[in-house]
């Protein structure tokens, strides 16, 4: 349920602007209301509040709908009084009733003499009905005088089958048990435009002419058609000879109609026998490769039986292997059962051996204390041995100093000597001289 094209549009609003006036009602408009004319009252009526109908199309999430000003049934509309509106409008409505001879009567009733009934359905070969079988007139009369549910569940499987293409039996089940719960609003009824002329024209002898045909074309993807409703004194047959020329006239419309069912049966029974025959034929060729397949399988059964075969006396022997592990497993116990004394003596001598360990941790701890302390006079006595070396060659350093100034002294000695033994010993040799 897509937006309407502009030009379907224009060629609505062009039929409306003729044959729509006065006030009235649209049925089913969501977001496609038709365009009327600023003088022509309209209402709106649906079955569902918007919310419901948001739920109902999630497709159309984004568009914006008409608010209901009435929420009814709009094939039977029993909240309306009857010849109180002077127009109806149901755009892509028929389709979804499943009795649209009963809507069209009961529409009728709701509109005045001389009022209008606008109905648009889609035209099946444009959209995704195209591959659905048309809806016979007397599909539709039977519809009416037995009642929908009669066939409800057929039309269900054929939507199942033809629209949503389900393949796997059990998933095409449950979409019909679903639409079954929630009374799911199908396509119930398939036209293209010449059998809903056909159906028009039937529908009218059918319901005693209590219309006339104003308008019926094509419009691109869909098929419009105006009803005006018409007083019984506007037909040509008064009395009971107008009514036994009225009934045989719908006889023989519903003659025809069974006439045409009868042809449309017997072609869509020839196209069945057609596609079960090509079918037919198709499947040999798979018979032949199931045999071949079949063939197969016989002899993989074959060597599967071998293999099993084989498989038995594997295990026999794994049975004994079995046997004598049974027979190691009791030696191994009873060894095992002589070895818990020795077992036990040695958790006592690992007992011993971890207090022991424990007793050689603890000494290593205090070894390593004292290490550490070592470590420590190691480290003050080569700080000792530094700051002693460097004493020593300061002292080293100081004696050479000191030497060097006694040398000097030793010189300056030396000439205060020498100096004073010249000045002393000369005037004395004079002397002595002297004297002798």
């Amino acid at each position: 349920m897509s937006d309407i094209p502009l030009h379907m549009v224009r060629v609505r609003a062009q039929i409306a602007q003729k044959f729509i006036a006065g006030s009235g009602i649209e049925i089913g408009a969501l977001h496609n209301p038709l365009p009327l004319g600023s003088e022509v009252r309209v209402k709106y009526v649906d079955r569902l509040p918007n919310a419901r109908l948001r739920e109902h199309y999630p497709e159309l999430k984004d568009r914006v709908f008409v608010e209901p000003d009435m929420i009814d049934d709009g094939e039977i509309l029993s909240s309306i009084q009857d010849n109180s509106m002077d127009f109806i409008i149901a755009n892509h409505m028929l389709e979804h009733c499943e009795n649209p001879l009963g809507t069209i009567r009961h529409h009728l009733r709701k509109i005045r003499l001389g009022g209008t009934l606008y109905y648009a359905i889609p035209e099946k070969t444009q959209g995704f009905d195209a591959a659905r079988g048309i809806t016979s007139f007397i599909h539709l009369v039977e519809d009416d005088l037995w009642g929908p549910e009669v066939s409800r569940l057929r039309h269900f499987w054929e939507w199942v089958t033809f629209v949503t293409q389900a393949r796997d039996l059990q998933e095409a089940a449950a979409q019909v048990e679903g639409m079954k719960k929630r009374n799911h609003s199908i396509h119930f009824h398939v036209w293209d435009e010449r059998s809903f002329r056909e159906f028009v024209k039937g529908a009218q002898g059918y319901l005693h002419h209590p219309f006339h045909v104003a308008y019926l074309e094509r419009n691109d993807t869909e098929v419009v058609t105006v009803f005006r409703k018409i007083s019984p004194g506007d037909q040509t047959f008064d009395g009971p000879i107008g009514e036994a020329r009225q009934a045989r006239g719908s006889f023989q419309i519903l003659f025809d109609q069974m006439e045409s069912a009868r042809k449309t049966y017997a072609e869509e029974q020839n196209r069945l026998e057609d596609e079960l025959r090509r079918a037919l034929e198709g499947r040999e060729a798979e018979i032949h490769r199931a045999r071949t397949t079949i063939d197969g399988l016989v002899e993989e059964i074959n060597q599967a039986r071998r293999n099993i075969h084989n498989l038995s006396d594997e295990v026999e022997m794994a049975r004994k292997a079995h046997a004598e592990r049974d027979r190691l497993e009791e030696e191994l116990r009873r060894a095992l059962e002589g070895r818990e004394a020795e077992i036990h003596r040695a958790r006592t001598t690992i007992d011993g051996l971890v207090e022991e360990v424990n007793q050689a941790r603890r000494n290593i701890n205090t070894l390593s204390d004292e290490v550490e302390m070592a470590r420590k006079a190691h480290a003050d006595r080569d700080r000792l041995e530094t700051e002693l070396r460097q004493w020593g060659r300061a002292q080293e350093e100081r004696i050479r100093d000191l030497t060097t100034q006694l040398q000097l002294l030793t010189g300056k000695l030396e000439l205060i000597r020498a100096s004073w033994s010249h000045r002393l010993f000369h005037p004395l040799e004079a002397l002595r001289r002297a004297k002798g």
